[in-house]
């Protein structure tokens, strides 16, 4: 359900599938909430997805930035607060919050 964190430990993997038909697969020593059918927000470690084409945006929040696609397989990892999209089958830039730069 909405709100509740999924977590894993150290060494375990698990894979969550979404009525829409997209993917994610939450790597070791994970955090992730969902917040509506297509979002997410990642609190720590690695989450790959891969989101079902859709009109709605399949949106990926975390401390430091968000991912938002139509439809494409991407993966984010926070390691130390660093937050990195590599890889999928499309290049989606995570759009970083950085309070120095904020007006």
């Amino acid at each position: 359900p909405a709100g509740t964190p999924i977590r894993t430990q150290e060494g375990d993997l698990l894979r969550l599938g979404f009525p829409d038909g997209s993917l994610a697969d939450l790597g070791p020593g994970s955090e992730l909430t969902l917040a509506a059918p297509r979002a997410a927000f990642l609190e720590r470690g690695r989450v790959w997805i891969s989101a079902a084409k859709d009109e709605r945006p399949w949106i990926l929040e975390t401390p430091e930035g968000r991912v938002r696609t139509l439809g494409t397989v991407f993966s984010v990892t926070l390691d130390s607060g660093i937050p990195a999209t590599p890889g999928g089958d499309a290049a989606t830039p995570l759009a970083t919050r950085n309070p120095r730069s904020a007006p």
